[in-house]
């Protein structure tokens, strides 16, 4: 499948796209939100919201912009400390919006399957259509947004629909304005969004086991896992406080 292909699931603008995925995204009570920025996902608002990004400004406005919630966590972290800390299936939704392009090909692809073997219910990423060129600015360090954050801003990777086999991919190609990168060539005006349904348990295999584990044990794992997070959390809160 190549840009220039029909997609399966195209549609004709934003809100078009935006309706058929608030559609399609499952309502969970616990979720993993990596590199939210200062726009953390809104589709809905889940019991416990774990919000995670590596620069510490972006989290900083985000509480000082929104209003109170006692279910958000902010942690200032990398996606990769995160899921250490994390058993399989302990959380039920994992979004990535707009985050996998500022990974290489391999750190995404590892983030990927990372992604997968900690969510139970779903995986929820939003990207550009193809490669979009960001790169660092002149000074190594602005953003758009005054917060030094140039650094977590650069694009490293394009990715496709054909990268996301399996998936439920959503896709506008007329997404993003048109603009030009610095060679003068248009940069891509799509972006999409991909979905993956986990298996429910017990027919997801453990990323530490070859055998499938007995129904008992995996709802057991899974409980053990959620009750780690949201006592993680709740460490948390009292620290923040």
């Amino acid at each position: 499948m190549t840009e220039t292909s029909a997609f399966p699931a195209e549609f004709a603008n934003e809100d078009e796209l935006r309706k058929e995925v608030e559609r399609r995204v499952r309502h969970t009570s616990l979720v993993l939100d990596i590199g939210c920025g200062i726009r953390p996902q809104d589709i809905f608002a889940p019991r416990v919201h774990l919000c995670v990004d590596p620069h510490l400004p972006y989290l900083v406005k985000l509480l000082e912009k929104s209003p109170p919630d006692r279910g958000r966590t902010v942690l200032n972290c990398s996606w990769r400390q995160i899921m250490k800390m994390l058993p399989d299936a302990s959380v039920e939704t994992v979004f990535a919006l707009d985050f996998i392009e500022h990974l290489d090909r391999n750190e995404g692809s590892e983030f990927l399957a990372e992604a997968c073997r900690v969510s139970s219910v779903q995986v929820v990423l939003f990207t550009p259509l193809g490669y979009y060129e960001q790169e660092l600015p002149d000074d190594g360090v602005t953003d758009k947004w005054g917060m030094n954050g140039g650094i977590w801003q650069v694009h490293r990777s394009g990715w496709t629909p054909n990268d996301f086999e399996g998936w439920e991919v959503l896709v506008c190609r007329d997404f993003h304005p048109p603009e030009t990168g610095k060679d003068g060539q248009p940069l891509p005006t799509g972006a999409f969004w991909a979905i993956k349904d986990i298996p429910p348990l017990p027919d997801k295999v453990l990323s530490h086991n070859t055998a499938k584990a007995p129904s008992h044990f995996n709802a057991q794992l899974l409980r053990v896992g959620r009750g780690v997070v949201r006592r993680f959390c709740r460490i948390l809160r009292i620290t923040q406080r």
